[in-house]
């Protein structure tokens, strides 16, 4: 490793991949809740993604194999990593990572510090704005190349939706894709596209899933910041 280009540590084993059902033995914990006012608690965190236990795996047992188009965006990323790796420095390699793929682990603590107090950190993670831009620019791209509206709102769709399940979606990133999908559909069927309609419908499909994201501030920033833009928007047009 080095600021020439650094090389991936990750073992050459291959272990249970995304989609696989897996048998797994060790010892269950609960994770720690907090114990101060302002602290952060675990228990809390993990529960909003339906997490309520963790353990450290002795032995990991594959059952059987997961789907194979979830298993190939998994390798793409994989893929795309190592590319990254190859041709940038760490720290470069782990900024695009965290901007492209989702994944922080090579970011390092200063790094992350840096963009923090510059109050940029927002750019280095995958937010709803980004996934809503690459949809929209994708689906006019395929239109201005000759692609009927149909076809181009569902090729549109398959690969926003392909590129969520590859990056891991937060509230946030779901919510975009969820509205991006309902503004598909009106394209599909020549229906109009109402904003706060499409974001209610998000919101309801997230929490039947996941409750607990109602207190996630992520959640509540993204759907007020929607719910702010489709009362003001009208006004500001006008």
């Amino acid at each position: 490793t080095g600021s020439e280009g650094g090389s991936s540590d990750r073992p050459s084993e291959k272990g249970p991949e995304a989609g696989d059902l897996i048998s797994v033995t060790g010892q269950i914990t609960v994770p720690e809740t907090a114990t101060n006012p302002g602290q952060f608690d675990m228990k809390e965190y993990l529960l909003k993604d339906g997490i309520r236990y963790t353990v450290f795996a002795d032995k990991i047992e594959i059952l059987s194999k997961g789907p194979v188009y979830k298993r190939l965006l998994m390798n793409l990323s994989e893929k795309l990593k190592e590319v990254y790796e190859s041709l940038f420095s760490d720290t470069e390699a782990g900024i695009l990572e965290a901007m492209i793929l989702g994944d922080k682990q090579l970011l390092s603590q200063e790094v992350r510090d840096l963009y923090q107090d510059m109050g940029i950190i927002h750019i280095i993670a995958i937010s709803g704005l980004h996934v809503s831009i690459i949809g929209r620019r994708l689906f006019k791209r395929l239109m201005k190349m000759g692609v009927p509206v149909r076809l181009a709102a569902l090729l549109s769709s398959f690969i926003l939706l392909s590129y969520a399940f590859m990056v891991g979606a937060g509230a946030s990133t779901k919510r975009a894709v969820i509205m991006f999908l309902i503004a598909m559909a009106a394209e599909y069927t020549g229906r109009s596209y109402d904003m706060l309609t499409s974001m209610a419908v998000s919101a309801v499909i997230i929490l039947v899933r996941y409750p607990l994201e109602l207190f996630s501030a992520g959640f509540q920033f993204s759907f007020m910041a929607i719910l702010a833009l489709g009362y003001l928007r009208p006004a500001v047009i006008k």
